[in-house]
């Protein structure tokens, strides 16, 4: 809802509601309410709000959409998970802006609400809201696994799967296997890594869920010294990368920029480190404004930094 959201964006931001009000000329007590949702923002102040913030507050009509919905489950507003939809990619997009930690306590209250909604709705709207519940499974398991809780995100990923299994979505199924199989790269484990990508594989339909896999399974065969195999899964898919015209919304910031930066992980792993560092850099250099700051590009700027005989720890 609009309140989480302007409470994760003010807490990212490190303000006390008492800074944010002088900064915005509001008084305190006004913004609680808006924070508890117990008064609601006209445009105006919304935009100035996420101006302040740094962060995506505009005012969507897709927050009423979703209040009708909650209180009358039985009769869902028209286009329900629609409305679904475009709340996560609002929390999606705060998230490049502020830190996982912030925006995951909306993220989670939103998934209990989907969940308990699938169990709701009219049989006619359950797939639909299930699609959506996949989705937000797949991004609190993300939020998890980026704030260091490995265990959450494997529990989260795990009801993303079986969500999407059941909304007949096989690539957001291939997404939360590839996922997890993230997890066994930030523990260095090429095991799990190797398998659960390969899983991911079998599943995966759309060439841009079958790239994003391809390139963690160069990252794997790296992992575990398998260097003509990393070099095999890089050059499939640099094949795939020609044929992606379009990516799932779970997968926005997927683009060329980021596969770049990928690819310099892998590089690294086989000991090529001038490579590398080409790779990173002109990743980092065609990240859109918006991102270039975000906390998950940390990991690549030490990495232009490190000593060449260090090996990438996270991706």
């Amino acid at each position: 809802m609009w309140h989480e959201r302007l409470r994760a964006a003010r807490r990212a931001a490190g303000l006390s509601l008492r800074e944010l009000a002088a900064q915005v000329h509001y008084s305190r007590g006004y913004l609680h309410d808006l924070e508890t949702g117990r008064r609601k923002p006209t445009p105006e102040t919304a935009a100035r709000l996420g101006v302040a913030l740094g962060a995506d507050l505009i005012l969507s009509e897709e927050d009423d959409r979703l209040a009708w919905t909650i209180a009358h489950p039985d009769h869902p507003e028209p286009g329900a998970a629609d409305h679904l939809s475009v709340i996560l990619g609002g929390l999606r997009r705060l998230e490049d802006t502020t830190s996982a930690a912030a925006v995951l306590p909306p993220v989670l209250a939103h998934v209990d609400l989907v969940s308990s909604l699938a169990d709701q709705v009219p049989d006619r709207d359950r797939l639909g809201v299930v699609d959506q519940l996949g989705q937000w499974e797949q991004f609190a398991g993300w939020l998890h696994a980026a704030s260091g809780d490995p265990q959450a995100a494997t529990e989260h990923y795990g009801r993303a799967l079986n969500a999407a299994l059941e909304a007949n979505r096989p690539d957001l199924a291939a997404t939360a296997l590839s996922m997890r199989g993230h997890l066994a790269w930030q523990a260095r484990r090429p095991g799990p890594l190797l398998s659960l990508t390969e899983a991911a594989l079998r599943q995966a339909v759309g060439p841009a869920v079958r790239l994003v896999a391809m390139q963690q399974l160069a990252r794997g065969h790296a992992l575990a010294g398998q260097v003509a195999e990393a070099d095999r899964a890089m050059a499939r898919a640099d094949h795939l990368a020609d044929h992606v015209t379009e990516v799932p919304p779970w997968m926005y910031f997927h683009d060329r920029a980021y596969l770049e930066m990928q690819r310099g992980l892998v590089l690294a792993l086989l000991g090529r480190p001038e490579a590398a560092a080409e790779a990173i850099a002109a990743g980092l250099a065609a990240l859109e404004p918006e991102r270039a700051g975000a906390a998950w590009t940390d990991q690549y700027r030490k990495l232009l930094s490190a000593d060449p005989a260090d090996s990438p720890q996270t991706g």
